[in-house]
């Protein structure tokens, strides 16, 4: 059976990330590789960062200088079992972490 490592981070201040959340993120996560039959381990990142952060992010890797809701960001050996990273800012966090997982 494949290991699944998630780490949720919160770098931000201004929503609380409770341990609930916390749980489902990563069950999601879990189900999504299931789902899919990725045959491999994996290791998946999710960070909560500020607007300001997510802004930054946005226009160094999108070129776009704006605040937008989620990045996500893939390893190129993400089919070997790579790692990839999910971003999250502002309101209605839940519903859009799991949009992005099940796209």
């Amino acid at each position: 059976m494949m290991r699944v490592k998630v780490m949720v981070k919160n770098n931000q201040k201004t929503i609380k990330v409770p341990v609930g959340i916390r749980m489902l993120i990563r069950r999601c996560c879990q189900a999504v590789l299931v789902m899919e039959q990725f045959p491999h381990d994996a290791e998946v990142s999710v960070s909560f960062v500020s607007n300001a952060e997510i802004r930054n992010l946005n226009r160094i890797y999108r070129k776009k200088d704006s605040v937008t809701d989620v990045l996500s960001f893939a390893d190129d050996g993400i089919q070997q079992g790579g790692f990839s990273d999910i971003c999250s800012a502002g309101d209605g966090y839940k519903y859009r972490f799991c949009h992005v997982l099940l796209l």
